[in-house]
């Protein structure tokens, strides 16, 4: 009972940033053509209190909004006042080149992890997140713009508590910046969590329905014999009672939502006395997920971390100011004597490559190190930037191959970071550059990305597709790598990259699910990858300039300046701007971007702040005991920055000092090799172009699912279930699939002859292949004879439950599931079936050669229609996959990891509460990490895979106590450690 009072005063508190405003149900539909009467929304809902974005203060312009309903439709009159309307529409040539959200209008959201969101621009333009159409009509006074939508309410996604609740929130872009109908601290237009509710009818209508629901699931459980007639019995009775309360009180907001939730907590005793008969009726034995042993334990060669010019691992750092380096000593620091030098191509000047006297090349010359071009990244190229040597030296023939020929494989190839697209818009705008035609679907999209990757020119273009210039040249074509801030790994290797990349940081999308991605994309194309680490997510201190670097001083290293740093403050945030200690990640947040990128088989490392972070003119140790005058007056001596010394004891310390062996990852989601899926450039849209169809919106929902953002800071994401994935493609070879104890197609993954028959080697080779009816609908004919243990039908059918066979669990949704038909041949097994009076598989078996086929029936094993949430039997069955496929268990709510390497296993552990939030531009306080938010991990390592003999972790390098179990055999090792909020560490298991 405690429990259940503390979960509904905890929904309760989770509401009180909402209020409720009811839809009413309109006579007759309002017009949607024809000038706009507000006669005709007599009785509307109107909403009208907007307020600035913060909510600290009212909008300068007065905006109006109205309501109605009737059982098909939501009707929508948004107006918009105080706009000089004339002033606009002179501007409309020079608009319509950008998209509709940038300019003045009013934009709407409706939902919560998976929203419709619906915006129009001042001149009438619309854009909406679903294909399906909308009536529409915009009016224009000189003072005022008035839209009118009819919105179908099968498109409004609601709330789980009741079916005819949505969240909402409405934005108005006008001169004075944007303004709210709920306030949005975050500034997030995606933001859901502070927003209003909208009823599509009273509270008392809305409970009614609760209780009739809960009666007619009952009847309807009753009635296919999955509850006993005595357990109906008394939950009908409990509902009659709770109807009873209800009308008693329903006075505020939070007694209906009490009284819905109330309802929600009921499913879970029609559950569990739904357990009491599926028990008793199917028996009490329980069936494996998984077939029996796994034939492939040890390390796949394919996981293992590429070399580069002779290492697996490098950190890179651009080859600037040497000379002040060099006179501070700070070249004979391990971590930048055994660097990759990172040049830029034109500065001091291409020439300075080449020998004798080149001042580049004496550099190179005297250190040795494999170095790489940071190329020059533009999409326009004026004539004057044109004629610029840098520029004209990649398209001379002559001058490449001396310069090749000068460093041979020393030189590692033209790197740019995000190097592709860089924003919305920009794909589109290269087609339409190059005259190539709009994709009508992700193939056709797919190959003209293709084709304007293989653009070459003989001479300096005007313009080109992508950032990265050494992409167009004949003479440099071969040696290019480019990272994206994106999920673009498998598609640069398919065309060619000698390495890929991802731009991480706190602004630039969850970091867990692309590391995914590139390492499976490193492992499908033996090739390296590259981690480009960003630090501008937080610009604090209320100043009119500033970079968003992480900088100790103004200017660079290899210039003397730092007449600002007299105060304390100025001293931390250099030159009185925002390029100091306390912009951007925090200190000890630092090490979590060396470790986890490394211990997931990064080949090269990288900062954008670069020696800007790891250099400071003053020892940040000793600095507050020293008169700011006299550090002004002497003379200027470089140091290294605290960020730099954490650099340092990682590479001194763990990187020449520990194995980090291979990163395990042995489940492996195929995407398709077309799969068009970068949510930070193209937010919830397939190539920028399409609205992904059920299938595809599968990518979306599982990866938001399977690695769940932070709440405070999207950047920082957990799997519950460790990360123990790669993302491959249905390019991936028979050798890299046989890496893999499961292998699970996510979406609309094209079964194409030549990918079946590699997937059924695969399982006759000893895998577990995972795949759902949908996606077998359009591939039904991929396989051959007897592999799928089933025949699709043409029936469906709807569950609110499944019931598990594997542990002998019912598996409630918060909304019933569609699910496909199929009929059992063979001798293939039922591990899971729905609960409605079909009681069809849900999830059936079939064992093929030595491995396994799963087949889940449910529609994608997701929410219909969402892009965020899978359904709960795809935690199950994801939690029975993650105990089956690595011995060693991670008991924490921690984000966490697994490496083997050749004496042990290492466990990285990561807490990602008390991060601070996204960054933020011109904040007045620092960003600080509350430490405060400790949580705990238990690891254990089993007796069956050896002996533990000590645990090291790695940033301390002191040993930690544990404990052995002296219950079986060898005994288990289990560790118990906690954890500081925002803090990581890496714990090395040394085996006897």
């Amino acid at each position: 009972m405690k429990k259940t009072l503390f979960s509904l005063i905890f929904v309760l508190a989770s509401f009180a940033l909402f209020g409720f405003e009811v839809v009413p149900l309109a006579g007759k539909a309002p017009p949607m053509d024809g000038k706009f009467d507000p006669g005709d929304w007599m009785g509307a809902l109107e909403l009208e209190n907007f307020n600035k974005m913060d909510g600290r203060e009212p909008a300068k312009e007065k905006t109006v909004l109205r309501f109605l309903r009737d059982p098909e439709n939501l009707y929508v009159a948004a107006v918009l006042e105080n706009e000089d309307v004339p002033a606009l529409m002179k501007k409309e040539a020079a608009d319509r080149n950008m998209e509709p959200w940038r300019l003045n209008g009013i934009e709407m959201f409706f939902g919560e992890k998976s929203f419709s969101q619906i915006v129009f621009d001042y001149m009438g333009r619309l854009y909406k997140n679903f294909d399906d159409p909308l009536f529409t009509k915009v009016n224009h006074r000189k003072d005022a713009i008035v839209f009118r939508c009819a919105i179908p309410l099968r498109l409004i996604p609601r709330m789980n508590v009741s079916g005819k609740m949505t969240k909402a929130n409405f934005y108005r872009k006008s001169a004075s910046g944007v303004s709210s109908w709920r306030r949005n601290d975050n500034r997030n237009f995606l933001d859901m969590t502070q927003t209003g509710i909208l009823l599509f009818d009273t509270p008392e209508n809305i409970l009614s329905d609760a209780a009739s629901e809960s009666l007619r699931r009952i009847d309807l459980l009753e009635a296919s014999d999955c509850l006993g007639h005595e357990s109906a019995a008394g939950l009908k009775a409990r509902i009659g009672d709770m109807k009873k309360e209800n009308r008693k009180k329903m006075d505020r907001d939070e007694d209906l939502l009490a009284s819905l939730e109330a309802f929600r907590s009921l499913q879970k005793e029609i559950s569990d006395a739904q357990l009491l008969k599926m028990k008793e009726k199917y028996g009490a034995q329980k069936l494996p997920l998984l077939a029996a042993g796994d034939v492939r334990d040890s390390i796949p060669e394919v996981w293992r971390p590429v070399k580069i010019a002779g290492r697996d691992y490098w950190y890179m750092f651009i080859m600037l100011g040497i000379d002040e380096l060099e006179k501070a000593g700070l070249m004979e620091v391990p971590l930048l004597r055994n660097a990759m030098f990172f040049v830029r191509w034109g500065q001091p000047g291409v020439n300075e490559f080449l020998p004798p006297d080149g001042k580049n090349y004496k550099i190179l010359q005297k250190y040795g190190n494999p170095f790489a071009v940071k190329t020059l990244d533009q999409y326009d190229i004026p004539k004057e930037r044109a004629a610029r040597p840098e520029f004209k030296a990649m398209f001379d023939r002559a001058f490449m191959e001396k310069f090749y020929a000068t460093y041979g494989d020393r030189f590692i190839g033209f790197l740019d970071d995000e190097a592709f697209i860089s924003d919305t818009g920009v794909f589109v705008r290269s087609l339409k550059h190059f005259n190539l035609p709009e994709p009508k679907n992700r193939d056709e999209a797919w190959n003209a990305f293709a084709k304007l990757y293989r653009m070459q020119s003989e001479t300096v273009p005007d313009y080109a597709p992508f950032r990265n210039l050494a992409n167009m040249s004949a003479y440099t074509r071969d040696h290019v790598g480019n990272a994206a801030a994106t999920q673009l790994n498998h598609l640069v290797h398919r065309l060619g990259d000698k390495i890929s990349g991802n731009e991480n940081g706190d602004v630039m999308g969850a970091t867990a699910p692309k590391v995914a991605f590139a390492r499976g994309a490193a492992r499908q194309y033996g090739r390296p990858w590259r981690n480009y680490q960003t630090y501008y997510g937080w610009c604090y201190l209320n100043v009119p300039r500033g970079g968003m670097r992480c900088a100790t001083k103004s200017s660079g290293p290899w210039i003397s300046s730092v007449e600002k740093l007299l105060t304390p403050d100025c001293r931390a945030t250099a030159y009185c701007h925002l390029d100091g200690l306390k912009v951007g990640l925090g200190l000890e947040r630092q090490k979590a971007t060396f470790l986890y990128p490394y211990l997931g088989g990064v080949g090269v490392w990288n900062s954008e702040a670069d020696l800007e972070e790891m250099t400071s003119v003053y020892d940040a140790d000793t600095i507050g005991q020293v008169d700011p005058l006299v550090v002004n007056l002497r003379d200027q001596k470089l140091y290294l920055s605290p960020m730099a010394k954490i650099n340092a004891h990682f590479y001194d310390n763990i990187v020449r000092k520990r194995d980090r062996g291979v990163s395990v990852t042995p489940v492996a989601l195929v995407w398709d090799r077309a799969h068009g899926y970068l949510p930070l450039y193209f937010g919830g849209r397939v190539w920028d172009f399409f609205n992904p169809n059920e299938l595809e919106k599968t990518m979306w929902a599982l990866d938001n699912h399977l690695f769940r953002r932070n709440k405070e800071n999207a950047s920082y994401s957990t799997s519950r279930y460790g990360d123990i994935f790669d993302v491959i493609t249905n390019d991936a070879g028979q050798n890299i699939l046989d890496a893999y104890k499961v292998v699970y197609p996510v979406g609309d993954v094209t079964l194409d002859q030549p990918f079946a028959r590699r997937l059924t080697e695969y399982v006759r080779n000893g895998g577990t292949l995972v795949l759902n009816a949908a996606l077998l609908k359009k591939y039904g004919d991929a396989f051959p004879a007897g592999f799928l243990g089933c025949t699709l039908t043409n029936g469906t059918g709807t569950s609110p439950a499944t019931y598990s066979l594997i542990d002998q669990t019912v598996i409630p949704e918060n909304s019933p599931y569609s699910y496909g038909k199929v009929s059992l041949s063979g001798s293939a097994k039922v591990l899971a079936v729905t609960t409605d009076p079909a009681q069809a598989p849900a999830i059936l078996a079939n064992d093929y050669g030595k491995g396994r086929v799963l087949v889940t029936t449910p529609e994608n094993m997701k929410v219909a229609g969402s892009m965020n949430e899978m359904l709960n039997l795809f935690d199950h069955l994801m939690a029975n996959i993650r105990t089956h496929v690595l011995e060693i268990k991670v008991d924490t709510p921690m984000q966490y990891a697994v490496n083997r390497n050749k004496t042990g296993w290492i466990v990285y552990l990561q807490n990602n509460f008390g991060v601070p939030p996204s960054g933020g531009l011109y904040l007045k306080t620092y960003p600080t990490t509350d430490t405060s938010k400790t949580a705990e991990a238990t690891i254990t390592i089993p007796g069956s895979t050896g002996k533990v003999s000590k645990i090291i972790d790695w940033w301390t390098g002191k040993e930690m106590p544990f404990k052995t179990t002296k219950l079986f055999g060898r005994g288990d090792t289990i560790l118990k450690t906690t954890l500081a909020g925002g803090d990581c560490c890496a714990l090395e298991f040394i085996m006897e």
